[in-house]
């Protein structure tokens, strides 16, 4: 068992790795399609929960790998935990769910991201999900 690291060893530690949070914290968001802002409010909302409770998330890094791999799980965790927090869960329709994965990922782009339905359309012809117009 490794001891626990003084607060202010935490503090330096955190501080260290600032520009990497903020990194993956736009990685995380590029990835799920989150606004700017969004994205500022994400970083801003895991750091403060890396500080909380004395920092009790670095507290129980072991060094059993690099501090940034420790890090990237955290920041995916929280992120989840985040969306979670600011939009609930989401599960699809059962009609979604019979008209299968092309109609899962429109509902989801409409019901849950709060893209337009000819946004959503858009994003998905131009991830080559579908060939379909509007219409269709």
């Amino acid at each position: 068992m490794h001891p626990v690291p003084p607060p202010q060893d935490l503090a330096a530690l955190l501080e260290e790795q600032l520009p990497f949070i903020d990194r993956m914290a736009v990685k995380l968001s590029r990835k799920h399609d989150v606004a700017a802002d969004d994205t500022d409010d994400f970083a801003s909302w895991a750091k403060l929960r890396l500080v909380e409770s004395d920092y009790a998330i670095l507290r129980k890094f072991r060094g059993e790998s690099a501090v940034t791999t420790y890090l990237t799980v955290v920041m995916t965790m929280l992120y989840r935990d985040w969306r979670v927090a600011r939009l609930g869960r989401w599960r699809p329709s059962a009609a979604a769910r019979r008209l299968g994965d092309l109609a899962v990922q429109l509902e989801r782009m409409v019901h849950r991201d709060g893209m337009s339905f000819a946004q959503a359309a858009r994003t998905l012809r131009s991830r080559g999900a579908t060939e379909l117009s509007d219409a269709e």
